[in-house]
């Protein structure tokens, strides 16, 4: 038997809980900072936080962790003290930018650059005062203070942003008052570069002028290509020359603006470009920048911050925790995601501003990060669409080896769609195969939300046929039931290792099969008369296992009900909304809830409390939404994948907490035919909700909801039809409806 703590969170619990971390933070926040933090739109915090989890931002292009680069080390070091600290800044990361071969020896990750605004103040008597960041325009602010004996006191600022209109543009400010004496500081700046960055590049730093002006230059190549046809990439990065150190005065204030560029080959139209033409074609932008002002520049910053994620975040009354969850959440996956490149890229599980898990793309993407994107903006979650189809020649390529039809997507991969496996980890390579199925249920999901047709007559159809041609060769019938099954797979639960008949493989499997079936209905396409039959018969036995009420579908052939590392069988329920009885559903649930360890990876958690949602099982799954902010650390909100460590700032987690929200207790569901919201408050003393803006086939919603009405306004010239609990329709915009399911219907054309 295995023994399994699960937390049970009263109301009580949950207001004490977000006390707790109101008043640990508020403590020493300046007070012109308290109001923005109070409202969900900024994260902050007056404590020198650990390394790791400080917060990353980022524009889709580019992405960092701020504070200082601390190099290898124990995952858990601390930033030592001021005055002991390593001077170095780095770590930043480029879209696509990876260095290394695909294999285990030399695994492709993602390259280490420097980052030139990610500066670090040292000085006499400087010391760390607060930083936050601001969730609506991803502005991060570090405040020192300086107080010496000689009589300097002086409050310090530096703010650096990563431009979102103007992708390839770095800002940083500094500034700064003195109310007394002469204070001065040091910067440590572009010209110190971390020691890494000579591990995955070839590299050059030098200065250069032009017409007066000074500027500090990085230009380099990476070292190793992912595969022997993939090619090396090349960033050059220009910035205007900062000095060294700074001085103010009770008469003098300081306010410096720093503009810096980045170009890499890896941009539309730029892939063929030499180090020396990158280096140039950045000067040229930069010096275009020059007679911007760093307020036209943050204001433009801001209007394509609320147009692109959504957005302008989600407002939540009564619970300031809440919101701050929910905000950071969407600003830490948003920042690693962009819509208009033509070189599509995938979101790894801890996003740009990490190399965590070497920046590889997993089933996290497709599962928990895209379905919250594609909700508020299908413009950002289009690029994830179009990633598995780069990969999709070399998913051929290895299906073909492992003597499969179809396609066989990598578990882990980076740009090329190879096998970038950790060492030690191959082996889910080869068996992980579920992968396969959650692509193709991503992108049914994708067209249901944007009926784009002729992307599915073409790219989704070619992914999608290629994955289902991949199951049918993989099926085989159960020598007892009859039924269809796949063998030698490892399920979502990876800690059960290589097993035969995972239930929610067969399913996904099924369910993809299905999927192609519809396709190749819409479009009359040919489709082999074997995938009916496949589709309509998994194998997925119902047994009684040690300590169920009831009959219950077993995780593999031969689980005899021991613990399980994350949501597994759960998964039938919610996302795939598998046809169950309610009975069946209920006690699944039940069961595995049960065996899954409190401090499990942080998946199963948001989908528990979804699926509990959807079967009205509202006490559970306010169990499982309260346990989430057990994930969350320190005052900046990162997202940590256990209760105990793991990888951080987790993107993962983020993504399943935004899902918990818009398709638990707001409840969105898309179908063949039609959207539809069912919403409910959160726990914890939430009186609104206000989702600024959802997406539905081409037309926006904003959402408004309390406890006995729903408000929704759209702009949209499509024809719809809003229907509400009661059954009275509505087709004009804004429309006020009682509490209760909502049904949307825009005619697919």
């Amino acid at each position: 038997k295995a023994t399994v703590s699960v937390l049970y969170w009263t109301p009580q619990t949950m207001s004490t809980l977000c006390s707790a971390v109101l008043l640990s933070t508020l403590g020493g926040l300046p007070s012109e900072w308290v109001a923005e933090y109070e409202s969900g739109n900024a994260v902050a915090s007056a404590e020198f936080s650990a390394a790791r989890d400080a917060p990353t931002i980022g524009n889709g292009f580019v992405g960092w962790r701020v504070g200082p680069y601390i190099g290898p080390g124990p995952a858990d070091i601390d930033i030592p003290p001021l005055g002991q600290q390593d001077p170095r800044v780095g770590g930043m990361h480029a879209a696509l930018i990876y260095n290394g071969y695909h294999n285990a020896s030399t695994p492709s990750h993602r390259a280490h650059l420097p980052a030139p605004t990610n500066i670090w103040l040292s000085g006499e008597g400087l010391n760390f005062a607060a930083s936050k960041l601001n969730l609506e325009s991803g502005l991060y602010t570090n405040r020192s203070k300086i107080e010496t004996a000689s009589g300097c006191s002086a409050t310090v600022d530096t703010s650096q942003l990563a431009h979102r209109q103007h992708m390839n543009l770095l800002l940083l400010r500094i500034n700064g008052t003195a109310s007394s004496g002469q204070c001065s500081f040091g910067v440590n700046a572009i010209g110190q570069l971390p020691h890494v960055v000579a591990t995955d590049f070839k590299f050059q730093n030098y200065t250069m002028s032009q017409s007066g002006s000074n500027y500090s230059v990085f230009q380099g190549t990476t070292l190793l290509a992912e595969t022997n046809y993939s090619g090396l990439s090349s960033v050059g990065i220009v910035c205007n020359e900062m000095a060294s150190s700074f001085s103010l005065s009770s008469t003098k204030p300081l306010d410096v603006v720093y503009k810096c560029v980045v170009k890499t080959t890896a941009e539309s139209g730029q892939g063929g470009m030499s180090e020396n033409e990158l280096v140039s074609a950045a000067l040229k932008q930069l010096v275009g920048f020059e007679n911007s002002t760093y307020v036209d520049l943050l204001e433009q910053n801001l209007e394509e911050m609320r147009a692109t994620a959504g957005l302008g975040g989600i407002e939540v009354t009564g619970n300031a925790t809440v919101a701050r969850a929910l905000n950071s959440s969407l600003y830490y996956l948003t920042s690693s995601v962009r819509g208009e490149v033509d070189a599509p890229f995938g979101l790894s599980t801890c996003g740009l501003g990490t190399d965590g898990y070497l920046g590889r793309i997993y089933w996290d993407m497709e599962y928990f990060q895209f379905p919250p994107i594609l909700l508020l903006n299908p413009k950002l979650a289009a690029p994830m669409v179009k990633y598995r189809k780069t990969c999709l020649p070399y998913a051929k390529k290895q299906a073909a080896w492992f003597g499969f039809e179809g396609s066989m997507f990598s578990w882990e991969s980076s740009v090329t769609g190879a096998p970038c496996n950790s060492p030690g980890a191959a082996f889910f390579n080869i068996y992980e195969q579920h992968l396969n199925g959650d692509v193709a249920m991503a992108y049914q999901r994708y067209f249901r939300m944007t009926n784009d047709t002729e992307w599915l007559r073409t790219d989704g159809w070619d992914v999608s046929q290629n994955i289902c041609k991949f199951w049918s060769s993989r099926l085989t019938k159960h020598q007892t039931s009859g039924n269809w099954t796949v063998l030698n797979v490892v399920p979502p639960d990876e800690h059960a290792g290589v097993r035969n008949s995972s239930v929610y493989t067969n399913v996904v499997a099924a369910m993809s099969l299905d999927w192609c079936i519809k396709i190749s209905e819409m479009f009359d396409f040919e489709v082999p008369a074997i995938w009916k039959l496949q589709a309509k018969s998994p194998h997925a036995p119902l047994v009684m296992l040690p300590n169920a009420t009831g009959p219950v579908h077993p995780e593999y052939e031969g689980y005899n009900g021991g613990s399980v590392n994350q949501d597994d069988v759960g998964l039938l329920v919610y996302p795939l909304n598998w046809n169950l009885p309610r009975d069946v559903a209920l006690r699944d649930l039940q069961y595995y809830m049960a065996r899954t360890p409190a401090d499990g990876m942080f998946t199963g958690d948001s989908m528990y409390s979804i699926a509990e949602i959807q079967l009205q099982n509202y006490t559970l799954a306010e169990t499982m939404w309260n346990a989430a902010f057990l994930h969350q650390v320190g005052g900046y909100n990162a997202w940590r994948e256990r209760e105990s460590g793991g990888a951080v700032n987790f993107l993962t987690g983020a993504g399943g907490f935004l899902m918990n929200m818009l398709y638990g207790w707001c409840g969105a569901r898309v179908t063949d035919t039609d959207f539809s919201l069912n919403p409910k408050l959160p726990p914890g003393g939430v009186t609104e909700v206000h989702i600024r803006s959802m997406s539905y086939m081409g037309a926006t919603f904003s959402v408004r909801y309390d406890d006995k009405s729903t408000r929704i306004t759209t702009d949209t010239s499509l024809p719809f039809v809003i229907t509400d609990s009661r059954g009275e329709k509505y087709s004009t915009s804004p429309m006020v409806l009682p509490a209760g399911r909502i049904q949307i219907v825009i005619s697919r054309q």
